[in-house]
């Protein structure tokens, strides 16, 4: 899909409708055009959920917080996903 907020939206309309788990691997990975601000969402292969968050410069890399103590860099995931425009 070209649409990445249509298919974030059909990815989860879809899921829930079937009681499953948000699946957003069919969206486009947007790790090339994120940016400082950008609200991601972000698949690392050690965690089968997709975590959520605003990108912000940690150290030198972008990245967003998960939980205490954890960053999750966009260099290290599996497939990172950008929420807005």
């Amino acid at each position: 899909m070209t649409n990445v907020q249509e298919c974030v939206v059909d990815s989860t309309v879809g899921n829930i409708s079937r009681r499953e788990k948000t699946d957003l691997s069919k969206c486009k990975d947007d790790r090339n055009i994120v940016k400082v601000g950008d609200k991601v969402s972000m698949l690392f292969f050690n965690n089968p959920d997709w975590d959520i968050g605003k990108l912000e410069n940690i150290g030198g890399k972008l990245g967003i917080p998960i939980g205490k103590d954890t960053v999750g860099f966009v260099e290290d995931a599996y497939q990172v996903v950008k929420l807005d425009s």
